[in-house]
């Protein structure tokens, strides 16, 4: 499984200037993330940052620090494309250690995984709706998109608000704090890739 971040992609974040924008693995493990994205989410703490091991936690699991909380505007459904879209990795990367260890002990760990595990389902994440409590600008609710690079397996998440809204003042607000800070591009060895 590719966990470095493909040119094509590199291209694409070069091109969507300050959008809150990141790059997941098909585990779904963070692989790169942009100023926008640290400042609507919070910065990711050291260590390896997983979105199914924070969706899916299991006992006495320790999880690197993460992003701020995050409702979505349909969590079952948003619980059920993620361990669908883990089964589609898991098919194409059958012999993936570290994909293989992620599956096994989150379905030993975390019941409603398993529950969702056992259904078969194999699709993709799709867009969905989130209301982020952020610390300063109070609850964001944005559009969240999931844009697919199929080549390389890699999710580039982006956080947009709806125009003219409240939300897009906010995050203009905190895209222009994001943006005194550098812009570190994939191949920036800090950011796992």
């Amino acid at each position: 499984m590719p966990r470095t971040v493909s040119p094509g992609v590199r291209r694409l974040l070069r091109g969507l200037g300050d959008a809150p924008a990141s790059v997941f693995a098909a585990d779904w493990t963070l692989l790169w993330w942009n100023p926008a994205w640290a400042a609507l989410l919070g910065e990711p703490g050291p260590g390896c940052f997983n979105l199914i091991r924070r969706r899916f936690p299991v006992p006495g699991a320790v999880l690197a620090d993460g992003p701020v909380p995050v409702e979505s505007s349909d969590p079952a459904g948003r619980d059920r494309t993620f361990v669908a879209d883990l089964r589609r990795a898991l098919a194409r990367y059958p012999g993936d250690p570290g994909l293989l260890d992620l599956v096994a002990g989150t379905r030993a760990g975390n019941s409603r995984f398993a529950a969702l595990w056992d259904e078969g389902l194999v699709g993709r994440h799709r867009e969905d709706r989130k209301t982020i409590h952020h610390p300063e600008a109070g609850p964001l609710t944005l559009d969240c998109d999931v844009l697919l690079d199929e080549e390389h397996d890699q999710r580039v998440v982006l956080y947009t608000a709806e125009p003219g809204s409240r939300e897009e003042e906010s995050l203009r607000q905190l895209m222009d704090r994001a943006a005194r800070a550098p812009v570190r591009l994939p191949d920036d060895p800090s950011r796992g890739g």
